[in-house]
């Protein structure tokens, strides 16, 4: 056997040791530890604000709705002289 027909097959086998090795090592990425840390982390406190505020949100969604009908009449109906009230519709979130 020449010495790079040797070389080639040494290679070869270390090539193959690290994929073995690697096929064998669960390989958990930090980053992604993180961020499924903080998905967690928002998941839970959302629960603990929904179970806490509870009326409270109901109310906001009760007033959203109604906030949303009223934009969109403001914004598909025209007044009695025929025009338009499209234009008071960035004037109706103003506060």
């Amino acid at each position: 056997m020449s010495t790079n027909a040797i070389s080639a097959a040494v290679i070869l086998a270390g090539i193959t040791a690290l994929i073995w090795w690697f096929a064998g090592r669960k390989l958990a990425s930090p980053v992604m530890d993180e961020y499924a840390g903080y998905y967690s982390t928002q998941v839970r406190n959302r629960e603990v604000f929904e179970k806490n505020f509870a009326s409270d949100i109901a109310m906001f969604n009760a007033l959203l709705s109604r906030l949303r009908e009223v934009w969109a009449r403001i914004g598909t109906t025209r007044g009695v002289s025929g025009h338009s009230h499209a234009g008071l519709l960035p004037l109706s979130s103003a506060r």
